[in-house]
């Protein structure tokens, strides 16, 4: 299942018959006081190797590093620009599409990443990059959730940033990287709309030394546990196939009208 444990011989037999790859994509950048710095892509890739047993796939090695500026001003944090984001994505699927892969999946686990993930796949579109018949897609794995879910977890009033939900996720994935005696608990220090100011304010020091100055977290942690956090993983991985079925279902039915004789 995982690319990086296979071999040439493994992979071609896999082509044989199947062709789903999925690439997880994440971040090196500050989690606050308890969490590890690549707790987006860790979580990213947990999401991508339970939804490959079920939907027949491989995993990639995952995209270590996104767009994470905000983060400028706390030691350790690292990121990429956003056009090379961009040629990263768009190079590395047009590998894997040359390798052979039918369909490429990008399971992002940052939410700075997508803005990058939707504009350079929408630059891919309409152009002779990739196959005709080779369709690469992605999407942040919290997007496939019911309302209900997001808004408990991963929303605003949830906490944005090494919160409940991602604190929750990590003890279920490794609990001895998780800091639980320092856990924190910090919300925003603007009133209104601070979600706004994240995504459309420049600064010379990153957003989250102005946002969440004392410990980089957003939300209450402490509430957390790996019991949250498996319930948590099961609905995402069920969600997150279930987005895939209905875009491979969309996919199907744009071919039938692309198939279908002109009048």
């Amino acid at each position: 299942m995982l690319l990086s444990e296979l071999t040439l011989h493994d992979v071609r037999d896999y082509l044989q018959t199947k062709g789903k790859l999925i690439v997880p994509i994440g971040t090196t950048e500050q989690h606050s006081t308890h969490l590890p710095f690549t707790t987006d892509t860790d979580i990213a890739v947990e999401v991508s190797v339970r939804a490959a047993r079920k939907i027949g796939a491989l995993v990639a090695p995952p995209i270590h590093y996104g767009l994470s500026q905000d983060h400028a001003g706390f030691p350790g944090s690292a990121w990429l620009r956003p056009e090379t984001l961009g040629r990263v994505i768009e190079d590395v699927s047009i590998s894997y599409a040359m390798s052979g892969f039918k369909r490429i999946i990008w399971i992002n686990g940052h939410y700075g990443n997508q803005a990058a993930i939707q504009a350079f796949l929408m630059d891919m579109t309409g152009t002779s990059k990739i196959p005709e018949d080779t369709k690469v897609y992605g999407f942040s794995y919290w997007l496939t959730l019911p309302e209900i879910t997001a808004k408990s977890f991963l929303s605003s009033e949830a906490g944005w940033h090494a919160n409940l939900g991602e604190t929750s996720l990590m003890l279920a994935i490794n609990p001895t990287a998780v800091k639980m005696e320092n856990a924190p608990l910090e919300w925003p220090a603007l009133v209104g709309k601070p979600d706004l100011v994240m995504d459309c304010v420049a600064t010379g020091t990153g957003t989250w030394r102005y946002v969440c100055p004392k410990t980089g977290s957003w939300g209450d942690s402490k509430a957390a546990t790996s019991e949250k956090g498996e319930r948590l993983l099961d609905e995402i991985v069920t969600s997150v196939c279930k987005t895939i079925d209905q875009i491979e279902s969309a996919l199907q039915e744009m071919q039938k009208v692309r198939d279908r004789p002109s009048a």
